[in-house]
């Protein structure tokens, strides 16, 4: 498992937008950004209701080559650091 860090929650309104905001191992993402989008997440997994960012986590993740160019990424398996 990786060592991530959830750092927020991405409120833009665009088609490769949305979505909670992972750093993974200062890993860049195929396009170059520092960070990496995550529509959800596996169901044993929950946020408090107002979580304080950054959120320390390690996780299993593959990147979602089917959705916005590898911005997204799959959370295989996830727990809080």
């Amino acid at each position: 498992m990786n060592n991530a860090e959830i750092i927020g929650y991405d409120l833009r309104l665009c088609v490769c937008c949305g979505g909670y905001i992972v750093t993974v191992d200062n890993v860049s993402n195929p396009n170059g950004s520092a960070f990496f989008l995550a529509g959800q997440f596996p169901s044993n997994f929950v946020l408090d209701a107002n979580p304080t960012y950054p959120v320390a986590i390690k996780l299993d993740w593959e990147v979602d080559t089917a959705k916005c160019f590898g911005n997204y990424i799959k959370i295989l398996r996830i727990a809080k650091r």
